[in-house]
């Protein structure tokens, strides 16, 4: 299919899919910038491989109400967000491919792609709700990184949306679970051009969270929450020991780079009364410090590599958002 076609296609669909998820309640459904078929954020390299990537955007309600899959938006409002309002999130992500019967990379403590994904996300709140957007706060008309938001949706996809849906028990992920910010050193890098828009630019160091890795022997250890999992590990790749590594579900030192600006509109399916909603869009890439140590300069490259597919995709295909000016 023609990449015209798909964008054709991706914007129909919402308007089609917009009676089912009004009359039905469909779960699951996510958009960013209106399309449910959007195009992925790829990598094609010599030195560390192809990526994988879903052809459809995934949305997550987080708010206190039981919900598919497997109540992990209630989960990660209960842990991350109890005293904020609900809100939306939507991605398309990519992570390391493998064979379908194959072990998978993204759980391979011996690959650059362990516990590493990338893609982009639209994230909606509620104007009268929130007050401001998501990942900002305006202070005297003038928008600034939230960066405990970012910190927390951060741990909210690695832990949950991730490897609690992949299988971790939740006993492995609750101690990665509190928010350091001195730690993580959250860093603002200033207003960039991508296109002919501006993005704010942020990274975000030494973030620890729960890995889907299971030592030899020990996949059982592997929960079910939700019939989803097999899907999950699908996508992610299958479970892949190592009998140099003993201990299954070690934490990862990641850092993440990212892309973010945020528009006003209306609701997006978060919210069925069409209220003014913020929407706030993130580009952006990771990767292990557990890594480092292996090649630390590849692994530079790496997130380099993730970050130049990110302004590429936004440049060819959603050139429409972002800042008019620095």
């Amino acid at each position: 299919m023609k990449s015209s076609t798909l964008d054709k296609a991706g914007k129909r669909l919402p308007s089609l899919l917009n009676l089912g998820y009004r009359f039905f309640n469909l779960p699951m459904i996510g958009y960013i910038k209106d399309r449910f078929l959007s195009p992925a954020m790829r990598i094609n390299d010599p030195r560390f491989g192809k990526s994988f990537s879903m052809p459809t955007v995934l949305g997550i309600v987080i708010d206190g109400k039981k919900s598919m899959p497997a109540n992990v938006g209630q989960k990660v409002d209960g842990v991350f967000f109890p005293a904020e309002p609900r809100l939306k999130f939507n991605v398309c992500f990519s992570c390391g491919k493998s064979g379908f019967f194959k072990k998978g990379v993204y759980t391979d403590p011996e690959s650059i792609w362990f516990n590493v994904f990338f893609g982009y996300y639209e994230i909606d709140v509620v104007k009268s709700e929130w007050k401001r957007p998501f990942g900002y706060e305006i202070n005297n008309g003038k928008p600034e990184i939230h960066f405990n938001d970012l910190a927390r949706i951060g741990k909210a996809d690695w832990n949950y949306f991730s490897n609690y849906l992949y299988g971790v028990p939740e006993s492995y992920i609750i101690p990665t679970n509190p928010i350091d910010l001195q730690r993580m050193e959250a860093t603002y890098k200033g207003r960039v051009p991508i296109g002919k828009k501006f993005w704010d630019w942020v990274e975000v160091e030494h973030m620890d969270v729960v890995s889907a890795y299971t030592a030899p022997g020990e996949e059982h250890l592997l929960d079910n929450p939700s019939a989803f999992s097999p899907v999950w590990r699908k996508c992610f790749g299958n479970p892949c020991p190592r009998a140099e590594h003993k201990s299954s579900f070690v934490t990862t030192d990641m850092k993440a780079g990212f892309y973010l600006c945020f528009t006003e509109g209306e609701s997006n399916f978060i919210d069925l009364t069409g209220a003014p909603v913020y929407r706030t869009y993130m580009f952006g890439g990771t990767i292990n410090h557990c890594f480092d140590a292996v090649d630390a300069s590849s692994n530079g490259e790496f997130l380099r590599l993730q970050l130049d597919s990110a302004r590429d995709l936004i440049s060819r295909k959603f050139k429409g958002i972002g800042y008019p000016s620095l």
